[in-house]
């Protein structure tokens, strides 16, 4: 089939398309009759007015020095992927963030304090990031820099390096 002009939605079929679906978005929340149904009181209310429409983005609360995260690692361990030795243009956290800032074991102010500390940092390239986070490829524990190893022994992270970094080499 050849086409002169592009593809163009027919406007009144969208538009009724969408209020098929705002009815029976409302047919849901409160009935056929109008009423509201016993099992979706207690929920939150259903907004259906703006049925369709693309949701706000949540913004991430960022830690203090995430944004220069980076930059810190690479000064201090230089630019480099520690894997294949290419131009590094991430920075890895070897310690998982998640893992810092749940650790009962330190007071909120400390973890926040520590959680983008430079020192448990690894400057790696992009593929090398992925396949690290995706399990495919790890990086081996004698491909990282001995200050993160230090930095997790000083705040008891240890037993997260001897997870997360396998000593030999993966097939």
């Amino acid at each position: 089939m050849n086409r002169d002009k592009p593809l163009r939605a027919n406007p009144e079929k969208v538009r009724a398309f969408q209020d098929r679906a705002r009815d029976k978005a409302r047919e849901k929340a409160y009935g056929r009759d109008g009423e509201r149904s016993r099992s979706l009181r207690a929920k939150s209310e259903v907004v259906v007015e703006n049925f369709g429409a693309p949701k706000p983005r949540r913004r991430r609360d960022r830690l203090p020095g995430a944004r220069t995260f980076k930059r810190r690692v690479f000064g201090l361990y230089g630019s480099k992927c520690v894997v294949c030795g290419k131009r590094a243009d991430q920075a890895h956290h070897g310690i998982p963030v998640n893992v810092i800032l749940d650790d009962v074991r330190k007071p909120p102010d400390v973890r926040r304090a520590i959680a983008n500390d430079a020192r448990h940092g690894v400057p790696v390239c992009t593929p090398d990031h992925h396949a690290h986070e995706g399990a495919s490829r790890r990086i081996r524990r004698w491909e990282l820099p001995q200050g993160v190893i230090d930095w997790a022994t000083e705040h008891g992270y240890e037993y997260r390096i001897e997870a997360l970094y396998p000593v030999e080499a993966w097939t």
